[in-house]
């Protein structure tokens, strides 16, 4: 598959306003995930503050623990309002977020060298994305400018979840529902469960360089 894939249901917030729904609504949840990511990061894999990506990084409040412990953070994301957001809360790395549909143009990520960030993650985010070569060339390209990559999406090896809807990617639905169920080994990148972070069928991946 190769064409051009719209992303109105996050663009246009129809979800409704980023900042309340990332960072008000359901928010315990939320703030555990965040809390465990950055945990898994400083304390299992003892990384140092340095760069770190979002690759849809919304209103950034994945970024926030890293932020405030002293890493200079950077965040991609389609929704202007999003990103507003991000430049507002973090000031001081207010120039590195930037509006951008990164599955359609990778300019922008293709811009940084090589282990250019010591961490490089998505969060809920490929895993709307569906099977086509303008992902795996995300993927490939957040491995190479990163020297540590984590992909937090859906993972159902074990079963399918019947709860997910496969959508016809030749179909004219665009809700924003692109969901599938990929084991992410498939691209490489010595990428490989990590069994503790798991939560609500999600699987964290990890690859290290």
């Amino acid at each position: 598959m190769s064409k051009s894939v719209h992303f109105d249901y996050w663009e246009k917030s129809k979800y409704g306003d980023p900042v309340e729904h990332y960072r008000t609504q359901n928010i315990s949840a939320k703030r555990n995930r965040t809390t465990r990511f950055y945990k898994y990061c400083n304390q299992k894999r003892k990384l140092q503050p340095g760069r770190i990506l979002e690759i849809g990084c919304n209103s950034g409040r994945n970024l926030d623990l890293f932020y405030d412990k002293g890493w200079e953070v950077f965040g991609v994301d389609i929704n202007k309002s999003s990103i507003d957001f991000c430049n507002k809360r973090f000031e001081k790395n207010n120039k590195n977020f930037v509006v951008h549909d990164i599955f359609n143009d990778q300019t922008y990520i293709n811009e940084f060298s090589d282990n250019f960030f010591d961490v490089c993650f998505s969060m809920g985010v490929l895993m709307h994305m569906p099977p086509a070569k303008e992902k795996t060339s995300l993927i490939n390209e957040m491995s190479r400018v990163s020297k540590n990559l984590f992909l937090y999406e859906l993972f159902d090896h074990e079963q399918k979840n019947p709860n997910i809807k496969f959508l016809d990617y030749d179909s004219s639905s665009d809700e924003g529902n692109y969901v599938f169920s990929e084991d992410y080994r498939q691209y490489g990148h010595d990428l490989e469960i990590v069994n503790e972070m798991r939560q609500n069928r999600m699987m964290f991946f990890q690859g290290v360089k």
